[in-house]
């Protein structure tokens, strides 16, 4: 069960206080996984590898606990790509997709990932899912939200730093934007570094004047995690790439949905009590995962 946790959060992205979430205990061999993102963009470069990342996507696969991580060859994630489904996005004023596994690219290994075709997401807009596996038909809605734009960012000479002979964090990469005020608001943030490092905000936590004094990405999080992840980012920087950030924005739903993955995940024992449990998505007919739509805002840059 684990290993399908950790599945899941690399999909979306990789802890504060949250409300009670009903969690399913009760997780089936061969069940369908189902995330899906939709975004305002096609693309983004993704700069410090000199290539492109991809939105707007469906990733299908099923719940494999039988195989092994030398057998599987998938990620070491328990997880096998559905490659022969029917994908479907539309939306409420009539527009619709058939997406193609890899993009219809028979020269990749598609992973179970479909991407859109014909359109790109638009802030307001509801958006509708269709996925059939075999027999069984997978449904669900979402609204695209529009996130902040952020504003800037500082990105500091040296995250880690020697001290005595050991290794130390000196300080991490910051952004500034401005949360509006009187509305709730949730956040995604993410950094790319080969894989994604992640922040989920909820913007009770964040200052008031955070466009002037900024929030620190690892504020909260996982002090082991992120350590790891930013001694990543100290060679993308020392040879001679860029630090490049997204954000989106969450509903209360999807916020406490991922809040919960995460807490799973980074729990001290490695292991979950009383049972494995994997939190309630908004996908019908028991399948596991997310549909959710969001503009992003996007920045990169350079220590200076």
């Amino acid at each position: 069960m684990r290993k399908l946790i950790y599945f899941i959060i690399l999909i979306i992205i990789s802890i504060s206080c949250t409300e009670k979430f009903e969690l399913d205990s009760q997780i089936n061999t061969n069940q369908i996984v189902i995330e899906s993102f939709i975004s305002d963009k096609d693309s983004l470069p993704n700069t410090a590898f000199q290539s492109s990342i991809i939105l707007n996507y469906v990733r299908v696969s099923k719940v494999n606990p039988s195989l092994s991580v030398s057998n599987q060859q998938y990620e070491g994630q328990g997880i096998t790509p559905v490659n022969n489904a029917t994908v479907i996005i539309s939306d409420n004023l009539g527009n619709i997709d058939t997406l193609l596994v890899g993009g219809g690219n028979i020269n990749i290994n598609p992973k179970g990932y479909y991407y859109l075709q014909n359109f790109k997401g638009i802030c307001g807009r509801t958006y509708y899912l269709y996925v059939k596996v075999g027999e069984q038909v997978y449904t669900s809605s979402t609204i695209m939200h529009e996130v902040v734009n952020l504003d800037s960012m500082h990105i500091p000479n040296s995250f880690i730093s020697n001290k005595d002979g050991k290794q130390v964090f000196n300080e991490g990469v910051k952004v500034f934007f401005s949360d509006p005020i009187n509305e709730k608001n949730y956040y995604l943030i993410k950094i790319r570094n080969g894989n994604w490092m992640y922040s989920i905000i909820d913007d009770r936590f964040l200052s008031s004047d955070i466009n002037t004094i900024g929030y620190m990405l690892d504020d909260g999080e996982n002090s082991k995690y992120w350590f790891n992840n930013y001694l990543i980012l100290e060679n993308i920087i020392k040879n001679g790439g860029t630090i490049s950030v997204t954000m989106t924005a969450l509903d209360k739903q999807s916020y406490y949905y991922y809040m919960s993955l995460k807490q799973q995940f980074t729990n001290d024992g490695g292991v979950y009590s009383p049972a494995p449990a994997s939190p309630k998505g908004n996908i019908s007919n028991g399948a596991l995962g997310y549909f959710r739509a969001s503009s992003i805002s996007y920045i990169s840059g350079r220590p200076r």
